[in-house]
């Protein structure tokens, strides 16, 4: 299996010698908040520079879904030029549709490649959004990459304020499925926190929001998993972190 290594103080993923991997973009919400009146950075520019330079360490890029940020927001979409623009830096885009991404393929480049929202798998490593189950190949893999859930971690200080940090979390698969639906299970899910900067995430280590089958399931072992800030900092277990959900 190919070596995993979490790009330092960015929200990616890379497969060293192939490939780069990301979730969670959300391509609109910058535009959604303007329309609001909200005063935002330029998100998407930001995103495009930091791809750009991913791009002269990999040449392969994979997108674990949500690339959109809402389904039939009316306001002239941004997707098209963004994709194109990717597609100046990386010579394959793979994209595992999220459930913000129905129809997806409808505003793609013809150079980019949709998969079906159970995810591909190959060389060992299973990719899917989250949200949906993932197909049996999928599950056959030793380690299974996805996004959709933001993940973060909630801290308190000695006032009792809370913070909220991006993080990645890394657990275990049980040894069996307890749903009966897969033959085999990974060894382990890495779960990517969300590339888009103007989303923070839901913290991991305090209750839990809509988590996709694959969590709600039972078939992770959710305490269990490590918590890394995006600087590498690893915290130690879900478990060891837990904080109480009422403020």
């Amino acid at each position: 299996m190919r070596k995993l290594q979490p790009v330092p103080g960015i929200p990616a993923l890379r497969i060293m010698g192939s490939t780069v991997v990301v979730a969670d973009l959300h391509v609109g919400l910058e535009g959604e908040m303007a329309d609001r009146g909200v005063d935002v950075a330029r998100a998407e520019r930001q995103m495009l520079q930091e791809l750009a330079s991913l791009a002269s360490l990999e040449q392969r890029l994979i997108i674990l879904g949500d690339l959109r940020h809402r389904i039939g927001y009316t306001r002239k979409s941004t997707l098209p030029e963004f994709m194109s623009t990717l597609l100046d830096y990386f010579e394959t885009v793979d994209i595992v549709p999220g459930n913000h991404d129905s129809l997806i393929s409808r505003a793609m480049p013809h150079r980019i490649r949709v998969h079906s929202m159970g995810g591909f798998a190959e060389e060992g490593m299973g990719f899917i959004h989250g949200h949906a189950w993932p197909s049996a190949a999928v599950m056959s893999a030793g380690t299974l990459l996805m996004g959709h859930l933001h993940p973060a971690v909630a801290f308190r200080d000695s006032l009792g304020n809370l913070y909220i940090e991006k993080c990645w979390l890394r657990a275990p698969f049980r040894k069996r499925d307890p749903t009966g639906r897969y033959s085999s299970l990974p060894a382990e899910v890495v779960v990517l926190p969300a590339f888009n900067p103007l989303l923070t995430g839901t913290p991991v280590n305090r209750g839990s929001g809509d988590m996709g089958p694959v969590f709600s399931e039972g078939l992770v072992l959710k305490n269990r998993g490590r918590i890394y800030l995006l600087d590498g900092t690893y915290l130690g277990t879900v478990s060891m972190n837990l904080l109480e959900s009422a403020a």
